[in-house]
């Protein structure tokens, strides 16, 4: 069954309520997902916050969800929301990303890899594939790729959703997944013109 993509926000404002999990307290979060926000803090703290408290509030959130929302494999787009929210960089859409982070900033395996991809890519065969769309994974789930046929047909055409593996939350992420797409198009399973300035990051 294919995995259906949601779409995760961030807001930002000054105060010291750190990391509000609006799922938790809307009591529709399971204790993994609560868990995986807990730890993301830990990361943002680790790495921010070693000389001065971190003084923010903030709220995440996954839009539109009713059904409850369990799990850590989303704290990496969580993480990357927040990063967004007080950078103020926005993340390009054409992006789906998966993948669980821990509290130095490594981009962890997640379950149903596959089926999360296929998802994105049929929610953007109804919107209008474009070629440029694409799923960041975490590294270590690559060797797991067993795609459909379709997928796998269409990306070689130059009008699929590619997969990037990560490992930090990092610039040098962006490095890695620039280096992948250019190693696609040398492969020829991706149309040369993949590569745009548009296009020559996550955010």
């Amino acid at each position: 069954m294919p995995g259906k993509p949601s779409r995760i926000t961030s807001s930002l404002g000054l105060g010291k309520k750190g990391i509000i999990d609006i799922e938790k307290q809307a009591e529709m979060g399971g204790p993994t997902h609560t868990k995986g926000v807990h730890i993301l803090t830990g990361f943002l703290t680790d790495r921010y916050a070693r000389e001065h408290p971190l003084s923010l509030t903030a709220r995440l959130t996954f839009e539109q969800s009713y059904g409850g929302v369990d799990g850590d494999s989303a704290s990496s787009t969580e993480t990357y929301a927040l990063l967004s929210a007080i950078s103020g960089v926005p993340i390009k859409q054409q992006y789906a990303v998966t993948g669980s982070v821990n509290q130095k900033g490594e981009v962890q395996a997640i379950g149903g890899v596959n089926e999360k991809i296929e998802g994105f890519y049929d929610l953007c065969k109804v919107k209008g594939l474009t070629g440029k769309q694409g799923v960041v994974i975490p590294e270590s789930n690559v060797k797991n790729l067993m795609l459909r046929e379709d997928l796998v047909e269409a990306v070689k055409e130059g009008k699929g959703v590619v997969a990037l593996g990560s490992k930090m939350i990092d610039p040098p992420v962006v490095i890695r997944a620039q280096k992948v797409i250019s190693l696609a198009v040398r492969m020829g399973l991706l149309a040369d013109n993949w590569m745009s300035e548009e296009n020559e990051g996550i955010v």
